[in-house]
């Protein structure tokens, strides 16, 4: 006879907390490709300072975001 796998609700949950956390890590990775891609034409460009600076303040939001999600631990 087959033995049926049981998951708890608490692990089926956990699951999807980590697919959600996965989820919200790429977004922000392609995000931030785009900000990093952004910084360059502006660079680039010569741009102005105070334009090339808020786009290196999101790169930084972005970087501290994807830090904490790198951190955390779903259980």
């Amino acid at each position: 006879m087959a033995k049926i796998p049981w998951v708890t609700q608490a692990e089926l949950d956990a699951q999807k907390a980590e697919q959600e956390r996965q989820r919200q890590i790429r977004t922000l990775e392609s995000l931030l490709a785009e900000r990093y891609a952004a910084h360059s034409r502006l660079l680039a460009t010569d741009a102005d300072p105070a334009e090339i600076e808020e786009v290196k303040d999101e790169i930084a939001l972005i970087l501290e975001e994807l830090g904490g999600l790198y951190n955390a631990t779903t259980t």
